[in-house]
């Protein structure tokens, strides 16, 4: 499947967390972060940089807040197998960025 490269102009080398309008219905214990979460939350790993690729579903549900600051930058077809890993959080491993909206809905 395809997936779209996108671009944020100021942040490099960490993870974004970008959050969503769409709440959950119970707190969510994120075991990607370790964190809880009230609301649907995208962990975008940001490269040197400042890249990330995205689902083509993903950049939707970007789109419903408006990109949170990102820019969309070209398609890519092939792109590179996504790898898990859980143990510690990423906040031991990585520098996370927030995103400073609150996940509303964009328009």
């Amino acid at each position: 499947m395809a997936g779209v490269r996108l671009h944020h102009p100021t942040l490099r080398g960490g993870i974004y967390l970008v959050k969503h309008f769409r709440q959950y219905r119970y707190p969510f214990a994120c075991p990607t972060c370790g964190t809880v979460h009230i609301q649907k939350t995208y962990h975008l790993n940001l490269d040197n940089g400042g890249f990330t690729i995205v689902s083509p579903e993903v950049l939707a549900r970007l789109k419903e807040i408006g990109l949170a600051g990102l820019e969309i930058m070209n398609e890519v077809e092939k792109p590179p197998a996504i790898t898990l890993t859980i143990p510690g959080t990423i906040y031991d491993r990585f520098r996370v960025f927030e995103t400073t909206n609150r996940g509303e809905r964009n328009g």
